[in-house]
């Protein structure tokens, strides 16, 4: 056991330095507005120990993952912040081998567990995301930890797990909205207990779901105290629920077309592994951990997005093609729990493959084959990439026809072949980290051909150098005039929000606002000012001004 632990930390250091080191060669942030606020939002606790963007109190995202990032402004500079939150999220992403190790060894013998956590780090969802500043990055492995809390504060005496539990409820909630699902478990559980008359875990799941409460306690006031809401900016979203009987068609089709998804995303074989024997007396509170967690997952998901109409968006929504879908799908809301079909799948892996079940599965998938509608690239859809490249090459309906072609005939495969662990192992291992390394090329050519080369990503890392102080950077309101995408960079910054490319680069007190009104050391427009002295311009027309005149420069 003590060389299988060992093993197991050796695996994590090299999975951290090869995620380093494959994160670095990306040379710019491609899921910019998040990877914007992130970086912001970690700076303004940094900081002051606040959560505020362009000067206004910010609630619209939880606080862990930016709170977690918030060291990397140690470093000074954003030419040296943002690689360093790169090796941060490797650090902590891959820290889901403990968790999926330590849940596998219950159930298997441990050497099967080891390879399994080998095999659930390699999915691409966990792979890939270390390359950008989303909160994915440590909900992952939050949500699968408290998912073994909770299992063993389920089948323990001990006061010790309840306590780590909810802790780890309480911070997978802080970290990512969707950890609320975690709550919704601990109901299930505790009903579960309750029929089963278990009176000494029926006190754990009660003393876990206090200290949960306990731990996002101060955020769920703060949120109140801001907007009047008990979730800040997701109560809107959360209250389409109450609606659901206007959109439950299309409510239930994003459920199976999620559901779909999720056995694609898992290599489609696990979820034909799974059979009754999940449910023997082992394994039984496991099975209801796990099978309620992918379920409110899969309803979490599932309302999102589901009442976009064309009226209220600017892209292309599935709908346009096939009017009974909604809003595209976004796979990483329900990656967190691959690990635990995975898992499942391994329990039953002697089991034999029943024809019934993969008749079942091969028609959800027949019908999962509209998912293609959802573009499936990154970075909403990077355990499907190879799908997505599908999507970019052909048009509907014959990206979807090839689709449902490809899904048709793969869990018949898997049928025939009759696989077992040794082969799964290597077989799928290597699966996930080709499709990871198809990730990392779209990744980095989406990178550094849409934004690393363009002109506000090379004008913000030559400020970052040229200027060593805290200084406050204005942004001509005049010219931030549209909302920034990959193909139109004409704004310098967007006029809602008051989002920058250039500003990202800048660790400055940034405002957008009227040069003649407002304070500032330097000035970023596209309008020709000859009050104020020009020290850079972009081919593109947008010039950096230096306020001489301002003294108002700060120690960084």
């Amino acid at each position: 056991m003590k060389k299988l632990i060992k093993n197991l930390i050796f695996a994590y250091l090299i999975i951290v330095i090869v995620k380093s080191i494959l994160t670095y060669i990306i040379p710019a942030p491609s899921a910019f507005s998040d990877g914007y606020i992130y970086a912001k939002l970690a700076r303004s606790f940094f900081l002051d120990q606040n959560f505020v963007l362009h000067g206004s109190i910010y609630n619209h995202y939880l606080p862990l993952y930016s709170i977690v990032l918030s060291p990397a402004y140690l470093l000074g500079k954003m030419s040296l912040i943002y690689p360093a939150m790169k090796i941060i999220n490797s650090i902590i992403s891959s820290l889901i081998i403990f968790p999926a190790f330590y849940l596998a060894k219950e159930f298997i013998s441990p050497n099967k567990a080891f390879y399994t956590s080998l095999l659930i780090s390699f999915l691409p969802s966990n792979l890939i995301f270390s390359s950008y500043l989303l909160s994915e990055n440590i909900f992952y492995f939050l949500f699968l930890l408290s998912i073994y809390l909770i299992y063993k504060s389920s089948t323990t005496n001990s006061l010790y797990y309840p306590v780590f539990a909810g802790m780890g409820v309480g911070l997978t909630y802080l970290a990512k909205i969707n950890g609320i699902a975690l709550f919704a478990v601990l109901g299930t559980l505790f009903l579960y207990n309750l029929i089963k008359k278990e009176k000494t875990y029926l006190r754990n799941i009660v003393l876990t779901g206090i200290i949960a409460l306990l731990v996002i306690s101060p955020w769920i006031i703060r949120s109140y105290n801001i907007e009047g809401t008990l979730f800040g900016g997701y109560s809107s979203e959360a209250a389409t629920i109450l609606d659901i009987n206007e959109f439950i068609l299309k409510f239930i089709i994003q459920f199976l077309l999620y559901s779909g998804l999720l056995v694609i995303s898992t290599g489609i074989i696990f979820p034909m592994l799974i059979t009754r024997k999940i449910f023997n007396k082992k394994t039984l509170t496991f099975s209801v951990i796990a099978l309620s967690s992918i379920f409110f997952i899969l309803l979490i998901a599932s309302n999102h997005n589901v009442k976009l109409s064309h009226e209220t968006v600017s892209y292309e929504l599935p709908s346009a093609f096939l009017p009974w879908l909604a809003g595209r799908l976004i796979g990483r809301y329900i990656d967190a729990v691959l690990p635990l079909v995975i898992i499942l799948g391994m329990i039953c892996i002697k089991e034999k493959l029943c024809l019934k079940k993969t008749l079942a599965i091969t028609i959800l998938l027949i019908f999962s084959s509209q998912l293609i509608l959802s573009g499936l690239l990154p970075i909403n859809h990077v355990s499907v990439a190879y799908f997505g490249l599908i999507s970019y090459v052909l048009d509907f309906p014959i990206n979807m026809i090839l689709m449902a072609a490809i899904l048709t005939l793969v869990p018949l495969i898997i049928y025939k072949l009759r696989l077992d662990f040794k082969k799964i192992i290597v077989l799928f291992s290597v699966f996930f980290v080709l499709v990871s390394l198809l990730n990392f090329s779209m990744i980095y050519y989406n990178s550094n051909t849409f934004w690393y080369k363009g002109d506000q990503v090379q004008l913000g890392i030559w400020l970052d150098s040229y200027d060593p102080e805290r200084s406050i950077i204005l942004f001509d309101e005049r010219d931030c005039t549209e909302r920034i995408l990959k193909e139109d960079q004409r704004s310098i910054c967007e006029p809602s929000s008051g989002f920058s490319i250039l500003g990202f680069w800048l660790n400055d007190d940034l405002k957008a606002g009227d040069p003649e009104t407002e304070d500032f050391d330097f000035l970023i427009s596209k309008h020709e000012l000859t009050t104020l002295k020009k020290v850079k311009s972009s081919s593109t027309g947008i010039h950096i001004y230096k306020n001489e005149s301002n003294n108002n420069y700060s120690s960084l």
